[in-house]
């Protein structure tokens, strides 16, 4: 079996990824599905949803299926009981794709307000991401910079970032998929980040049984989330609670208002 890690981006992947490494499973850096598909012609945009070269949200089957088939070879890079790291929307030619190459999807969801504020650092304190230089930009308000990643932005002629809503609605099918599973970064996080140790063992053991790892959930979970094993950023999975401006996530409460239900969150009180 092959397996995907697969989420938003800043959704929790290398949390994931940590949990299977301890299953005694193997990483691959060298796959890069979606890297590759950030680099295609607009026929080819349809896996890219971080800032293609071209932006086309309604391309037909037909040419999903052709930007699927540029996949296959990194695909078979994976090995039996390997492991890569992605962020791939969905789509029928992907999944059947997928399917063929006995490919099975850790899907990991994140509540968007938390992804929004991991998203603002991240891009804050690397320079050679696209948007360093806007979230670093003093003349901006923390207002407008987060305003950016919502709604998306055009950074230049052949790169655009898509709204952060436009993201979890191409990424929503995977819920339904056979070959995926799908989990929460909040019920993986734990107790040392905000998170409920029964639910992080119930995961962890939910993984496990995808993968057909017979593991001790318990032991999983501590050798992972141990205080000194894990570290966060700010470790706390409520912290955009009290770090995101009001006015912000009103207006994120709103984007989502009709997707909150279907991934599993709900507007802020």
């Amino acid at each position: 079996m092959r397996i995907i890690i697969n989420s938003v981006p800043k959704a929790g992947t290398h949390l994931a990824a940590s949990v299977l490494s301890e299953m005694g499973l193997t990483k691959r850096d060298d796959v890069g599905l979606t890297g590759i598909q950030r680099r295609r012609s607009i026929k080819d945009a349809a896996l890219d949803f971080i800032w293609p070269r071209k932006v086309n949200l309604d391309l037909d089957e037909s040419s999903k299926s052709t930007s699927t088939l540029r996949c296959v070879p990194q695909l078979e890079l994976i090995e039996n009981n390997e492991f890569a790291v992605e962020h791939l929307p969905y789509s029928k030619a992907l999944e059947q794709t997928l399917m063929r190459h006995n490919v099975r999807l850790i899907c990991i969801i994140r509540d968007p307000r938390a992804v929004l504020w991991s998203w603002y650092h991240h891009m804050l304190k690397h320079a050679d991401y696209q948007f360093h230089e806007e979230m670093n930009d003093p003349s901006l308000s923390l207002e407008q910079k987060l305003m950016i990643p919502i709604l998306g932005r055009r950074k230049s002629s052949d790169i655009v970032l898509a709204s952060l809503a436009d993201r979890y609605r191409r990424f929503l099918p995977w819920k339904n998929s056979s070959i995926a599973l799908w989990i929460k970064f909040e019920h993986l996080i734990g107790p040392h980040g905000g998170g409920d140790v029964e639910l992080q063992q119930e995961t962890v053991a939910k993984i496990a049984a995808f993968l057909g790892v017979e593991i001790d959930s318990y032991t999983i979970a501590t050798a992972i989330f141990g205080r000194n094993a894990w570290t966060f950023r700010a470790g706390r999975i409520d912290e955009w609670q009290s770090a995101i401006p009001a006015s912000i996530i009103k207006y994120v409460d709103n984007e989502f208002s009709e997707l909150y239900s279907d991934i599993g969150y709900a507007p802020a009180n």
